[in-house]
């Protein structure tokens, strides 16, 4: 197969299999908002953001390490699978002991603290998880029928036997058990072809492969899992649960945007590597390419936010979680920031400036930590919202000044005739507040679109050479 071909099959596999995730994540999420009261939600979510910051300690980096060592030296794939099985495992122990251990001190109810522990079981599966041996085999199919497989029997097994509050503790062991499914299912061709197993690693050659993953590490750490996290577990420490779930139902929908930001970021990279070797003022152009379409997409997302949240929380989710409606009014400009954010993470990334990737990261994360601990106290979940979003505003300032791109027209031109088309929009859906919330939505964005082609805000050339340039990366 081509490389173009085959990064198209990969890009699409993977795009597919996190949608699907996603779509199935959002049904259990409303399921299970419709069965828990938001102080319950949020213990659930509290304790699942505890344990999410030691993903870091069992893969520092290891995963990228991983596929990296795999696509270049194909054929010692079962040391190489092997060594970095056997380092995840061992870090897994020590995570879960540390766990353990933190979980003792926590001032907190004896329910989340078994949640934390039960939720910590999820880290031997994630250690043995088989996706950087198929990522570096470039068998992105079987990645997504990973993803696919464990979101499913999760969802099942949710479905089946949690009905109300009184199971809550089941939830994080049916995490666990997805993960292992899907584990065991891929694992059994590997090492029935390969011959992949564990192996003995000595602390010295440990060291040495933990220190070359770990910038890479680091930096993801801090783009991702502390500013997807922070504001759940500073909401868990210094507010109420109940405030702790009205947030993170807002963010779960946030987060529909904010995977579809990684896919993006996914599917750019290969583009701005290639012509930034070459041709770099073209590197420049996709980035800015990019930009723009995220003005068209995302303006419009944050005005039809704000207008229908609320009766779009109600129809989805009921009445009980109206206090969720303003933090996603706010939190929707910053998921949409994320996207642009991402855009520049990926540019860095191509440009190996992994160094300055790592600090934008680091300001980043402890910026959100600063605006949140203050707001939080204030304003509850609504202030949490309101770090986030003003947090990635101020690294995007951050990415763009350090990026180097100087734009060929400046950002209000760009954001000028999506903002009247949303503006449009909005009177529209406000006119019609009587109407389903989904048809609502659906003529909204027919709407927009009518009226961004009527003012001619979409140039089919630059939408052409976008693609363009990432279809030709490789001719």
């Amino acid at each position: 197969m081509k490389t173009g071909s085959l990064l198209i099959k990969n890009f699409f596999s993977l795009v597919f299999a996190d949608t699907a995730a996603k779509v199935l994540g959002f049904v259990v999420t409303v399921y299970l908002a419709r069965r828990l009261d938001p102080s319950y939600f949020g213990i659930l979510t509290f304790s699942a953001s505890i344990v999410s910051y030691f993903t870091f300690m069992i893969d520092p980096g290891l995963t990228s390490y991983g596929v990296k060592t795999i696509a270049q030296d194909p054929a010692d794939l079962k040391t190489h699978a092997g060594e970095v099985f056997t380092i995840r495992l061992y870090l897994a122990a020590l995570a879960m002991v540390s766990i353990a251990l933190i979980t003792l001190t926590l001032r907190q109810p004896l329910m989340v603290k078994a949640l934390i522990l039960i939720y910590s079981l999820s880290l031997i599966p994630q250690a043995l998880s088989p996706g950087l041996v198929y990522a570096g085999m470039q068998k992105m199919e079987m990645m997504g029928l990973y993803t696919i497989m464990n979101s499913v029997v999760y969802t099942v097994l949710i479905f089946l036997f949690v009905k109300s509050a009184d199971n809550i503790l089941l939830i994080p062991l049916f995490m666990a058990l997805g993960s292992m499914a899907a584990n065991v299912v891929l694992l059994i061709p590997l090492v029935k072809n390969s011959g992949i197993g564990l192996v003995r690693v000595g602390l010295g050659r440990m060291v040495a492969v933990i220190k070359q993953s770990l910038p890479i590490g680091i930096a993801s750490f801090l783009a991702f899992i502390v500013t997807w996290n922070a504001s759940t577990s500073l909401l868990g420490l210094l507010s109420t649960h109940s405030e702790v779930g009205c947030f993170s139902m807002a963010f779960k929908i946030c987060m529909i945007i904010i995977s579809a930001s990684l896919s993006l970021g996914m599917a750019i990279l290969p583009a701005i590597s290639q012509h930034y070797l070459t041709s770099r003022d073209t590197a420049n152009k996709v980035v800015l390419l990019t930009e723009k379409a995220l003005f068209l997409l995302g303006i419009p997302l944050i005005a039809g936010t704000i207008v229908v949240a609320e009766p779009l929380m109600i129809y989805a989710i009921g009445a009980k979680y109206m206090n969720s409606v303003l933090p996603l009014q706010i939190a929707i400009g910053g998921a949409v920031l994320f996207a642009f954010n991402m855009v520049y993470y990926t540019y860095l990334v191509a440009a190996d400036k992994q160094q300055e990737n790592m600090y934008i990261s680091l300001f980043r994360a402890l910026l959100l930590i600063a605006l949140s601990v203050p707001l939080i106290i204030h304003a509850g979940a609504a202030g949490a919202a309101i770090a986030y979003t003003s947090g990635e505003f101020i690294t995007l300032l951050v990415y763009r000044a350090r990026s180097g791109i100087r734009e060929a027209e400046n950002l209000f031109s760009a954001a000028f005739k999506p903002l009247i088309a949303s503006a449009a929009m909005c009177a529209a859906l406000l006119a019609v507040k009587d109407l389903n919330v989904i048809l609502r939505i659906a003529g909204g964005a027919a709407l927009y679109f009518t009226v961004l082609l009527v003012i001619k805000g979409v140039k089919v050339s630059e939408i052409g050479k976008l693609r363009d340039y990432i279809r030709n990366r490789h001719r």
